[in-house]
């Protein structure tokens, strides 16, 4: 926490911070004495150098963590980590080890487990595993960018790190950082989707003309076992494991409304397929973006016959019309942060896609006989650089 408020102060060359105890004893509830408690601790650690003492302290955070040597290994452990290295690529690990197979007896699934969390391997799910790599000192200085607002607050909010400090919950603030190092706005609207989602059904409500009228649902969130920000909080359950502990830190960073799912429409489930449209609710996205997903319920609604339109009304489906070449499309909801760096990337994806949502919401308009909403798509001086970081508009009332 310490260390995210030192870096908050830092200079042009992202090193160097003059931000010391009263910083953070500014930006959250950290008391004065434990606040240098902290910082001598990050001294000590050799994350943080002080370069200047005094009432005036001047520090240089490390671009390089110290690293933990690795637990020992048992000769069976061994020998499970030598039969996934010899495979060259993640294998199929049994839980019964055959000796004609040479596995040695034993059960080497477990065994796998028990390297996943020594940190020698990776669990890609359904009992296959993987070497987990060391970065190489090339692959060392990964930047996060990380918006200022995490530690002044936005609009008098409570900044998000002092949020994650109330939580008492260590994990979720290692998740909070390494959210937004998994995040490109650019290729995924958010969290890449073939790593973590929340997932909706799809029916098919009615026609109208060309375009056939969808209904979505949501369902519960999913993740993949391999992605880096997932891999420190899986756990055990029942000898298998377990991704409650992720889910538990990702809850208090959701309901802290620090991120959230953004839907989206996706031409498939598939890793080649691109966003046909977002469809943001509430709280996260852009305005543009929530101007979108109203307009598409909206037509969806239109286009269908009273008793259609009533039943899924009834049922809250979030609604959508669609040509038939799409048949294969899916409603996605992409994890998101919430406050977004301003980064040259992040402005520029920004402004190439306002085009794109003001034509989408213009043929949305036009289906759902509604005026086109030129609020939502106004652009002041400021909206030309400025990724909005929340919105207080209403979700969509299925």
């Amino acid at each position: 926490m310490a260390f995210l408020v030192m870096a908050r102060g830092t200079l042009a060359d992202m090193k160097t911070t003059a931000w010391s105890t009263n910083a953070i004893e500014d930006r959250t509830s950290i008391s004065r004495h434990l606040a240098k408690e902290a910082i001598e601790r990050l001294v000590k650690s050799g994350l943080v150098e002080r370069k200047r003492a005094g009432k005036r302290p001047l520090y240089v955070l490390a671009t390089d963590a110290p690293r933990k040597a690795k637990p020992a290994l048992t000769p069976e452990e061994q020998h499970v980590l030598d039969k996934v290295d010899a495979a060259g690529g993640p294998i199929w690990v049994p839980k019964v080890g055959r000796f004609d197979q040479g596995w040695n007896g034993g059960n080497p699934y477990a065994l796998a487990c028990q390297l996943v969390r020594k940190g020698y391997l990776r669990s890609e799910g359904d009992q296959r595993f993987g070497l987990e790599f060391e970065p190489s000192p090339s692959d060392a200085h990964e930047w996060v960018w990380l918006p200022s607002e995490i530690i002044d607050g936005a609009a008098g909010e409570t900044p998000a790190v002092e949020i994650l400090r109330q939580s008492q919950h260590l994990p979720a603030l290692r998740l909070f950082v390494d959210l937004y190092h998994a995040q490109s706005l650019p290729r995924y609207g958010g969290i890449s989707w073939r790593q973590i989602r929340k997932p909706y059904t799809k029916r098919r409500i009615g026609q109208r003309g060309a375009h056939i009228i969808w209904g979505f649902e949501p369902q519960s969130a999913q993740a993949w076992h391999h992605p880096d920000f997932v891999r420190p909080h899986i756990g055990e359950k029942d000898g298998k494991p377990s991704l409650d502990p992720f889910f538990h830190a990702l809850g208090i960073i959701t309901q802290a409304g620090l991120a959230g799912y953004v839907p989206h429409l996706i031409e498939a489930d598939s890793d080649e397929a691109a966003i046909l449209f977002p469809y943001a609710l509430a709280n996260l996205g852009q305005k543009e973006e929530q101007a979108i997903a109203w307009l598409a319920h909206e037509a969806g609604h239109a286009m269908l016959a009273e008793h259609q339109s009533d039943n899924a009304d009834t049922e809250g489906l979030l609604l959508a019309p669609l040509l038939p070449h799409t048949g294969e499309a899916q409603m996605l909801g992409i994890l998101r942060m919430r406050y977004q760096a301003g980064t040259a990337a992040n402005v520029e994806w920004l402004q190439d896609n306002r085009p794109r949502w003001r034509e989408t919401a213009e043929c949305l308009a036009g289906l759902a006989g509604k005026p086109f909403p030129e609020q939502a798509f106004a652009i002041s001086t400021r909206d030309q650089t400025e990724i909005k970081s929340g919105s207080t508009r209403d979700q969509i009332q299925g």
